[in-house]
């Protein structure tokens, strides 16, 4: 994806990304680390997605990064094998 097309498709998901991450953490500090560890991990990578997955993908780093700050294996949490 484009760099353009990638900033446009992140800025359009900011609300719903946000709204994710607080409805995992049930905080809003933890949600605010939440959501700023998935941006930085979807800037990282955003070249390798294509922007008609965009939002199943960053959702996807959210919870794969919610698993790792919470210390559980992905097999363990329903939250992460989804």
């Amino acid at each position: 994806m484009r760099t353009t097309s990638f900033y446009d498709k992140f800025d359009k998901s900011i609300p719903r990304i946000q709204d994710f991450a607080f409805k995992l953490t049930k905080n809003f500090e933890s949600a605010r680390l939440l959501y700023l560890e998935t941006a930085h991990q979807a800037m990282k990578h955003g070249k390798s997605i294509e922007a008609d997955r965009f939002d199943d993908w960053v959702l996807s780093i959210m919870k794969k990064t919610y698993c790792k700050m919470r210390g559980i294996p992905a097999a363990k949490d329903p939250v992460c094998c989804n």
